[in-house]
């Protein structure tokens, strides 16, 4: 796959696919927002800061719970530093 170095299209797969394993994991109560999966899109959460955007974001009862990121270091790690917590 060739895509822009900063493009998140090669991880589509790779989140869609952790995400549907937490999806089925966890069961119908919960949402699962994510790349890949359902509607496509990433999901914010309130951090200590800064709003943030994570790969996988988990609901229930429409409250957030928990936010994953799912990043593979590569040469842009400099640009998006704010982004590997």
């Amino acid at each position: 796959m060739r895509t822009h170095p900063r493009s998140n299209k090669k991880l589509i797969t790779l989140r869609g696919s952790i995400a549907n394993d937490i999806k089925n994991r966890l069961g119908r109560e919960y949402k699962i927002k994510s790349l890949g999966v359902g509607n496509a899109k990433e999901g914010k959460v309130d951090g200590r800061y800064m709003e943030k955007i994570v790969d996988i974001l988990i609901s229930k009862n429409e409250n957030d719970i928990a936010g994953i990121a799912v990043k593979f270091v590569m040469n842009n790690y400099s640009h998006n530093f704010n982004n590997y917590f």
